[in-house]
């Protein structure tokens, strides 16, 4: 695994999520998994796994209380809760090792082209 897990406390519930994407979808137990941290009454945690999408990404982010992460050809905002796909952007080529950044309100993401795209915030789902 070459990405960073991503750790988030749902503002509404108080819920810590654990996301955990891998670079290749072949493997495996490959894909991007998503965990909740559980701590039982003697006050030990544990990660449960609450969803699984098959598909590899890059590090995924939190942004506006959505779940973002670049897939093959695309970012993708994410409910952080269930997974659902609740927006998708333009198509883009060759994305291997970039990652998408959001600045001022705009998401960012670079192809293997050297070609810059922004796209404004998708509306919170919270």
């Amino acid at each position: 695994m070459f990405n960073s897990p991503l750790a988030s406390q749902d503002p509404l519930t108080g819920v810590v999520w654990v996301y955990v994407v891998t670079t290749n979808a072949q493997r495996p137990n490959a894909g991007f998994h998503a965990y909740n941290v559980l701590t039982d009454a003697s006050g030990a945690s544990s990660l449960h796994l609450n969803y699984t999408l098959p598909e590899a990404g890059t590090s995924p982010f939190m942004a506006n209380n959505l779940l973002f992460v670049q897939v093959s050809g695309s970012i993708r905002a994410l409910d952080p809760t269930s997974g659902a796909v609740l927006w998708t952007s333009s198509p883009m080529s060759g994305l291997h090792w970039q990652s998408p950044i959001v600045v001022n309100g705009r998401v960012y993401g670079v192809d293997n082209s050297g070609s810059m795209y922004a796209w404004s915030l998708p509306a919170s789902s919270a």
